[in-house]
Order: structure tokens, then C-alpha cells, then sequence
């Protein structure tokens, strides 16, 4: 197998790319249905932490982007 080799700085910004979708995917979902799943965006230094705390999918709970600006 072939590995590949990317540049940190391609990789930054695919995670900043996620990171921007998910939070917007987030700040899509409007009352009533943002507060029956428990939906909350969270961004510090920017790495975004995505709750979605009364449903029992983990796969919508995300944090993404920490660490990378440093």
C-alpha cells in the first residue's frame, strides 16, 4: 500500500472545513426541533464542540479543530 503524505497546512484546512459545516449544520436546526434533541454549537479559539445532549446518536456529537491554530 501507498502511503500519501499531506501537508499540515491541507490538512487544517480540511478540518477547518468540517468544522464550519458542522457548525452550521448545527445552527440550522431551529426551535422546536433544536431544543427537543438539545442542540448547542459551542466555539472556542477555533475548535467547535457540537452537543446534541437528549438524542442517543453519538455520531451527532462532535468536536472539531482543536489544537490546530497552534
Amino acid at each position: 500500500m501507498e502511503t500519501i503524505l499531506l501537508e499540515r497546512e491541507f490538512i487544517k484546512q480540511l478540518e477547518n472545513q468540517e468544522a464550519q459545516y458542522w457548525s452550521d449544520f448545527y445552527l440550522c436546526c431551529k426551535s422546536p426541533l433544536q431544543e427537543k434533541a438539545g442542540v448547542s454549537i459551542t466555539k472556542i479559539t477555533g475548535a467547535v464542540f457540537c452537543d446534541a445532549a437528549k438524542t442517543e446518536r453519538l455520531a451527532f456529537n462532535r468536536t472539531i479543530g482543536i489544537g490546530l491554530n497552534y
